[in-house]
């Protein structure tokens, strides 16, 4: 039975009631995000939920805990010592919860006649733990199976040093327990809050010394015990009793019915020799609920006695005095430059500082694989880091002084108490010290470059691309910029070396190549993606757009406006294009209109009337006759917005970036009297289309022949298994994402595998159309920015047009995030040429069969110095042009957030798959997330 609850009364009400039907609880904390909660939900299928104040739309019977009478009578004795008391689900290395089957006897073992701790009637526990953290089975029983009392504290009370004092005092509570993070941050705010009580607990994390001889010098009426134990051996495995005299806090010896292993490999270790601590005896879990291969994996045959015995995963030594010293995870053991390091012994030098009250050390791998060392330190004063790096050369080695450091406020705790890794910040080298100024001309190009297209400030010589929020569509732009400053360096150059300084190692002086800084017209070869454009037959082909809105400052003039919209059509000439008999033309500045121009007054129209008269804008384009540019400056006084529209024939998400860069330019160059003058022109979109219609007779090209008819084969497999949905038209399902679960997909998640992000969005998809239909391919065609090298050298990061190409691939549909993040990532990396090629090759090949189309457009709001707009840009495509496919998900980030919609066809698509699919792939996505952090933390 689940239970979802505030610390209350009625909570512990319901547990006694749940243990009493016969039952085992599930405790879940009302806080933790609404998938987390789903999720445990549907892995422990319980046959009802408790609720205090939590909406449960679940197919389960709900009770609520403020209105339902529990139980009428006094049930008899229905449980046995080996039945199941509860299942607590802890966060697991796959990303996925997993939940720890505790039975009756683990709890009496705990807290009867225990050798740790005298609990008896009158024992007083104040609550400080959730109820789904497993430290609350020694509160909650510790008390009420000795005929004690158990106190429950608001959570504010445990934030507020003083005011737990008073309630310490208040209820005369005489025993506690705190994780080791909170305890230190009390005690340094207020060392005499527990003088009141007769025992404090603690543990969770590796003590510090330093504030636990702080505690011993300002309580000296309270025993303190160390106590150490994961969840899958009920709360505590050992416990040592800390003497007012300590040379080190140890974790001390077993308590009643507790058998401690420490071994390497399968040898007993000797005294001072650091091994895996294993665990045997009555506190052992059953196993993981639903996870006998992790079960089997943890739960192994006790080689040395009865029973099972439980791998920690935790190193720890014996002392010849009998207690055991922890030493850390086995995997908190990192190498950084061939060197292994345990970061607990860093943490200890930090410690020793005079000033440092706190610290956490970490390691973080960056893009290319390389770890590196991050320390958190936590004082009341400001502390130099460099006289931190100083203080920390006379006892360490250099390879383990941390490379990054920052002071912060207080170190971050998860809801257990726990040190919230995840939520430690991003560590960025800006001090005297930690920024690297370039040293060469073209370092300092770079470094302008970098903070240009990234919207950064300050970019030192060893920042990584990747780190700053790059991506493979800002590598373009990284490209063009470098060569608007005289210098050459490949796509490929600034992925693989992503850091200023080894990208500088590879930028040469641009060989000067001349194109044409003229008009260019006449018309264009059908590239594939205007190919294919013709075969989707659209219903409304004129209405196909792509469009953007920009806030318009009060010192730019109309006139001015105009002049930067020519400005942008003279330059770029496909710009001017017509469309005509399935043709691409583009004409001469002379030959028609550059753009069509008009105002919107807001006085006395809604929102939505605003926003119609965009749709009428996005409706008006004639293919025919041009032009392709539609612009209105809106005025909602004091604001002014410009909607710009162009038809998606001359624009492409890349092409986006290059214009709206050119139009804020023109615009800065108006507003100073100066004339317009925009960067150099590449190849034109015409030069380009020829360029491809000798490239499809390349080598090169045939050569991926046998790959793509391979992949087609494959794609059949890989159709969606559906039924039809019975409903005419279309519909669409947002799927958004929280500005903290964007920043750790862009951030932190591609370090744990070096992942790029469409790795990451692809695998969760095909993880998601698992959950929804059990099947374990999909065929998905992705789009790319089509802008790839090919057989000559021909430059075009600086051209605008439709240059999308559309290409298939087969994922791999899985449960599991590693395999499906490995396989996902190997699919992408095997695909030639970034797919460009199966385009110019399906006249061969012939068309792939995928339901599916997927398209991450990425982030633009740096370069677009965008902010949220009050107006929608109205109707872009016209409702009734067909889709591609059955379902497409296109999205991006936008305001520091990211977001698709996932539109589909319901004719063949229900809605409630449509449904299942979106909410599958927000869990699926913020699981992977999860499991690559965890992944790079380790």
């Amino acid at each position: 039975v689940a239970i979802i609850a505030e610390r209350s009364m009625e909570m512990v009400a319901g547990i006694c009631g749940i243990i009493k039907a016969g039952g085992a609880y599930v405790p879940i904390d009302p806080d933790y995000p609404e998938e987390r909660i789903r999720y445990i939900i549907s892995d422990c299928n319980p046959k009802a939920i408790l609720t205090q104040n939590y909406s449960a739309n679940v197919n389960i019977p709900v009770l609520d805990l403020n209105k339902q009478t529990l139980c009428e009578k006094n049930l008899k004795k229905l449980v046995c010592p080996d039945n199941l008391a509860y299942c607590i689900y802890t966060s697991g290395t796959t990303g996925r919860p997993k939940g720890s089957l505790v039975e009756h006897k683990s709890i009496i073992r705990l807290v009867k006649k225990s050798n740790f701790i005298n609990l008896n009637e009158k024992t007083i526990i104040l609550q400080t733990g959730s109820v789904a953290f497993d430290a609350s089975t020694f509160e909650i029983w510790g008390t009420l199976l000795n005929g004690g009392k158990l106190v429950l504290a608001d959570t504010d009370v445990l934030l507020d040093y003083h005011e737990l004092e008073s309630n310490i005092e208040a209820y005369k509570v005489n025993v506690m327990w705190l994780t080791s993070a909170l305890f230190n941050q009390i005690v340094h705010a207020n060392p005499k809050a527990f003088d009141g009580l007769s025992y404090l607990l603690i543990g969770g994390d590796k003590l510090s010394e330093a504030h636990v001889r702080t505690f011993k010098k300002y309580n000296l009426n309270t025993t303190l015990i160390n106590g150490y134990g994961p969840t899958e051996n009920t709360t505590f495995t050992t416990t040592f009793e800390i003497p007012a005299e300590f040379s080190s806090v140890l974790i001390g010896r077993p308590i009643n019915c507790t058998q401690v292993y420490i071994l390497n490999n399968t040898h007993l270790c000797g005294i001072g020799v650091p091994g895996e601590l294993c665990i045997a005896g009555d506190g052992l879990a059953r196993g993981y609920l639903n996870r006998d291969e992790l079960t089997a994996e943890k739960f192994v045959a006790n080689p040395y006695g009865e029973g099972r015995m439980y791998k920690t995963g935790d190193l720890a030594r014996w002392m010849p005095d009998g207690n055991i010293e922890y030493l850390g995870r086995i995997d908190d053991q990192v190498k950084i430059r061939g060197f292994r390091i345990e970061l607990g012994e860093v943490e200890n030098a930090l410690r020793g500082i005079d000033g440092i009250s706190d610290v956490a050390v970490i390691s973080r791998e960056d893009a290319e694989g390389g770890k590196s060392l991050h320390a958190y330190v936590v004082s009341d004063g400001t502390m130099s880091i460099g006289a931190l790096r100083a203080e920390l050369g006379v006892t360490l080695p250099d390879y383990m002084i941390p490379q990054y450091m920052m002071q912060i406020e207080r170190l971050p705790l998860t809801d257990n108490g726990k040190l919230d890794k995840r939520a430690l910040p991003m560590i960025e080298a800006r001090s005297e010290r930690e920024y690297i100024a370039p040293e060469s001309h073209t370092e300092a190009v770079l470094c302008r470059v970098f903070e240009e297209v990234l919207g950064v400030q300050k970019v030192g010589t060893r920042d990584n691309f990747f780190e700053l929020g790059g991506d493979s569509i800002k590598a373009i732009r990284v490209v063009s910029k470098i060569r608007e400053y005289g210098y050459e360096a490949k796509i490929k150059d600034v992925m693989q070396k992503p850091t200023v300084e080894s990208l500088a190692r590879t930028c040469r002086i641009e060989e000067t190549v001349r194109y044409e800084q003229g008009e260019v017209m006449g018309e264009v070869p059908p590239t594939p993606i205007i190919r294919e454009f013709g075969r989707w037959e659209l219903k409304k082909p004129e209405h196909f757009n792509q469009c953007v809105m920009l806030r318009i400052e009060e010192d730019v003039t109309e006139e001015g406006l105009k002049k930067a919209l020519s400005a942008l059509v003279i330059h770029h000439d496909v710009l001017r294009s017509v469309y005509r008999n399935g043709k691409q033309e583009i004409l001469g500045t002379k030959e028609g209109k550059l753009y069509d121009y008009e105002t919107i007054e807001t006085d006395g129209r809604t929102k939505e009337q605003v926003e119609a008269e965009c749709t009428r804008i996005q409706e008006s384009i004639d293919l025919w006759t041009g032009p392709l540019m539609k612009a209105a400056l809106i005025c909602d006084t004091p604001e002014r917005y410009l909607l710009i529209v162009l038809h998606h024939l001359v624009v492409d998400g890349v092409s986006w970036r290059i214009l709206v860069e050119d139009f804020h330019t023109a615009l800065s160059q108006i507003k100073e009297g100066k004339p317009v003058v925009l960067p150099p022109k590449t190849a034109s979109f015409i030069e380009w289309a020829q360029a491809l219609e000798e490239y499809k007779d390349s080598t090169q090209l045939k050569s991926e022949n046998g790959y793509w008819s391979r992949e087609l084969e494959a794609s059949a497999d890989g159709k969606i298994k559906t039924t039809a949905g019975g409903h005419s038209g279309y519909g669409n399902v947002n799927i958004r994402f929280s500005t903290a679960e964007t920043e750790s997909l862009v951030k932190d998640s591609r370090k744990a595998f070096t992942t790029e992000i469409n790795d990451i969005l692809l695998s969760a998809l095909g993880m998601a159309m698992h959950m929804v239909t059990g099947q374990d391919r999909l065929s998905v065609s992705l789009e790319g920015h089509g802008r790839e090298e090919i057989h000559r050298k021909i430059n075009i990061d600086r051209t605008v047009g439709w240059f999308t190409s559309i290409y298939p691939v087969v994922l791999e549909c899985t449960d599991d995030v590693e395999y499906s993040i490995c396989t996902t990532k190997d699919r992408l990396r095997g695909i030639p040429n970034h797919g460009m090629g199966y385009g110019l090759l399906q006249d061969e090949v012939g068309k792939a069969e995928t339901d599916i189309y997927f398209n991450y457009l990425g982030e633009m709001d740096a370069e677009y110095k965008n902010v949220p707009m009050p107006y929608a840009c109205g109707t872009a495509n016209a409702p009734e042009n067909k889709m591609n496919g059955s379902i497409n998900i296109n999205g991006g980030i936008t305001g520091g957030r990211l977001e698709f919609i996932l539109s589909y066809d319901r004719s063949s698509v229900p809605d409630e798959m449509a449904d299942c699919l979106a909410e599958a792939y927000r869990e699926c996505l913020n699981r992977i997330v999860e499991f690559c952090v965890e992944q790079k933390e380790t």
